[in-house]
């Protein structure tokens, strides 16, 4: 793996590490409103969020 190959690799994981801090945000957000629907469809997010940082890691 070239060292290019690694920085790109890096950004991606930034951006979706700060992807994921905001969907955190959100969820406290969420929580405290009680919103059940909102946090199902934060979850799923979350979840892909989760998959995309696995494979890339």
């Amino acid at each position: 793996m070239t060292a290019r190959n690694i920085i790109e690799s890096l950004e991606k994981l930034i951006k979706l590490h700060k992807s994921f801090n905001q969907l955190a945000i959100r969820k406290t957000a969420i929580l405290k409103a009680n919103d059940t629907e909102a946090i199902t469809a934060l979850l799923i997010s979350e979840q892909k969020h989760i998959k995309a940082i696995s494979q890339d890691g």
